[in-house]
């Protein structure tokens, strides 16, 4: 039955394919597809010949070294998640498949927003810090207890930052009051929410984690910015006072 399927036909239905497709030969591109003229915003002439790795698009180019790995693709009108998938053809050819997971992706944030703690720490994630703070904020404003904010930033390239950041904390789940709230803002922001805590003691607490061995560095940066509710804060402004002291050198934890 295969000898009824010709090359025009074979070609037409790859054509047809809600895929993005590449045909490589000896490092040159040979055939493209509709859906990747598209996708790539150049024309059909402009990419035969071109060799994958020498657009002028560096995100382009990136897009035929990430097989395997979902990359973000700007595109002449939307940002789109793809994953490229790279299959061995005879006569030392390779073909460049690229499936449009942005549908996936929108849906795995959705998830992500509704699902409590972050993957990678155990943590809570930002949505539930934020409601705690804001639940705080409220108790403070109500009855004028005390209440304070820790905020570490770790700096490192993206593989150590995640290791660092469930090492840290972990750390801090057993140096921390129950009272005490901890979650991320982001994939290397940790904020800490200290209730019936003032600045001096918050300092204190900062002062100890940073002399803390278990949460050294280990060749990534931890920064710490701190701060205490004062009468008129809401959540918004007291985020934006940690984040403007989050430069302030770790020798000002001790002053």
């Amino acid at each position: 039955m295969t000898d009824l399927l010709d090359s025009s036909t074979a070609l037409d239905a790859l054509q047809q394919l809600p895929l993005a497709i590449v045909i490589v030969h000896d490092e040159n591109i040979i055939w493209v597809n509709q859906q990747f003229v598209n996708m790539s915003g150049l024309t059909h002439e402009q990419l035969i010949n071109a060799s994958p790795g020498q657009f002028d698009d560096k995100n382009l180019t990136r897009l035929f070294s990430g097989a395997g790995d979902v990359q973000s693709y700007e595109t002449r009108t939307n940002q789109i998640h793809v994953l490229p998938e790279t299959i061995s053809l005879s006569g030392n050819q390779q073909m460049y498949v690229f499936h449009d997971v942005s549908q996936l992706q929108k849906l795995e944030d959705q998830v992500r927003q509704f699902t409590p703690k972050d993957s990678n720490t155990g943590l809570y994630n930002r949505r539930i810090i934020l409601e705690n703070l804001d639940s705080q904020v409220t108790r403070s404003r109500r009855y004028g207890n005390p209440l304070a904010l820790l905020r570490l930033s770790i700096s490192g390239n993206e593989a150590d930052t995640a290791i660092r950041m469930k090492s840290v904390a972990e750390q801090l789940k057993d140096r921390l009051r129950w009272a005490d709230c901890l979650g991320t803002l982001d994939e290397s922001t940790i904020l800490i929410i200290l209730p019936e805590t003032c600045l001096e003691e918050a300092k204190e607490l900062a002062a100890k984690l940073v002399n803390d061995r278990a949460i050294a560095s280990d060749g990534c940066t931890i920064q710490f910015g701190i701060t205490a509710w004062q009468k008129g804060d809401d959540p918004a402004r007291m985020l934006k006072n940690i984040e403007e002291n989050q430069d302030v050198s770790t020798m000002a934890l001790f002053s």
